[in-house]
């Protein structure tokens, strides 16, 4: 089983992903973005695509030179039948290269909160009902026409969905391990941000633990998109 990562910056690493692929002896490879010396691989020669997140846009193009090649590559892979997770930004942009929409989210979410499972769908065999996700985003995606919408919360309708049983996207971020926590806010000033789903650094370092809940919930999400790659 090959995996390839397409990451956008240096602390929106693959988390849990990276872990659950060194478990099964998966290769795991990664396209880093954010170095200029960056290169994609052959189609051919991976069997399931993730795309991290990060705080551009998908609109950014003009800004980040390489978007326009990355929306391309995603573009291909999509048309090729490949098995894709995307999340935050990599959902975003899955939904656009669909002709979703992008637009601002009603609430920024940042920090720990609930999300609802709110369709059933295979991948989802075994997910509760509604549990705390990590969250760190400003806009949002529409469900993309032909894609299922499976998660919601509070705070931002879509958080997810699955497209023809093999792409799905992730408006939270299910591969957050607690060094990923740290290492996120260390980078993000977060305590100069205020909102109603904005919360302190101190209080999603208190709260770091659900990470080992959502890691579960994702390796069987992984595991059943590794079953049809």
């Amino acid at each position: 089983m090959n995996i390839h990562c397409l990451q956008h910056v240096p602390h929106e690493r693959p988390g849990y992903i990276e872990e659950w692929a060194i478990q099964r002896n998966y290769n795991l490879s990664v396209t880093k973005l954010f170095n200029e010396e960056h290169t994609f691989p052959e189609l051919k020669d991976f069997d399931l695509l993730v795309i991290m997140g990060g705080p551009m846009s998908v609109f950014d193009t003009d800004k980040y030179t390489w978007m326009t090649a990355e929306k391309s590559f995603v573009s291909h892979a999509i048309a090729e039948g490949k098995s894709i997770l995307g999340i935050c930004l990599g959902a975003q942009l899955i939904a656009h290269l669909l002709g979703a929409n992008i637009k601002k989210s009603p609430e920024t979410e940042i920090g720990w909160f609930p999300v609802s499972k709110i369709s059933n769908h295979p991948l989802l065999n075994e997910i509760p009902d509604e549990f705390m996700a990590f969250h760190w985003h400003g806009e949002m995606f529409e469900i993309p026409s032909g894609a299922q919408r499976i998660f919601s919360s509070d705070g931002c309708s879509n958080q997810g969905f699955v497209y023809y049983d093999n792409v799905v996207g992730f408006q939270f971020h299910f591969e957050t391990t607690q060094e990923l926590v740290v290492e996120i806010l260390a980078n993000e000033e977060i305590d100069k941000l205020n909102g109603k789903y904005i919360q302190p650094s101190n209080e999603i370092l208190a709260k770091v633990d659900y990470s080992k809940a959502i890691n579960g919930y994702l390796e069987k999400i992984l595991n059943r998109l590794a079953d049809i790659s």
